[in-house]
């Protein structure tokens, strides 16, 4: 659950991306800047130092953000400027949240044990469509563990159909006859 510095600041976000029709946009550069500080350690420590000027952190993210939306890179030099920047990833599921919930978008999160190929993504999609009655977006990732199968986590469900929890479940059951 984000904090309430988060959650004011998504919802205030949110409701500019409404206000000035930017929803899609925003949502897309939102994301492609979490990415980029999750896969980039030093860029999100230098982002988040207290000892690193506000000057110097807004010059470094107006460079990487050169393309973005003109009120999206006033949000986030305003961030840095109220040292909010630590905030920045919460802000951002607050953000996605609110427009998954305007869009009637699902998101699952589906663990596979190989790749999955584009044919059967698309089957999972549509299933899971018909499953939610909602559009769904699919964060796919393998998990060699599961050994074969799926583990697909939409809202508060969880359907486990992978070889490992089948295994355990006759494990499980291996135990409770002998015992």
């Amino acid at each position: 659950m984000a904090g309430i510095v988060a959650q004011n600041y998504g919802e205030a976000l949110f409701e500019l991306a409404q206000e000035s029709g930017r929803e899609d946009r925003f949502k897309k550069e939102l994301c492609e800047l979490e990415e980029l500080l999750a896969s980039n350690v030093d860029l999100n420590l230098f982002l988040k130092h207290p000892k690193i000027g506000k000057e110097a952190k807004k010059e470094v993210l107006i460079k990487i953000m050169y393309d973005a939306d003109p009120y999206l890179k006033n949000f986030v030099q305003l961030l840095i400027d109220k040292s909010r920047f630590s905030h920045f990833n919460d802000i951002v599921k607050v953000f996605v949240k609110r427009y998954n919930e305007l869009r009637h978008i699902e998101v699952a999160y589906v663990q596979s044990a190989s790749q999955l190929s584009q044919e059967e993504l698309n089957a999972l999609r549509s299933m899971l469509e018909k499953h939610s009655g909602k559009s769904v977006e699919m964060k796919v990732s393998v998990h060699k563990e599961l050994i074969a199968g799926l583990r697909i986590k939409i809202k508060d469900e969880v359907l486990d159909n992978s070889a490992a929890r089948r295994l355990e479940k006759m494990k499980e059951t291996v135990m409770k006859t002998t015992l």
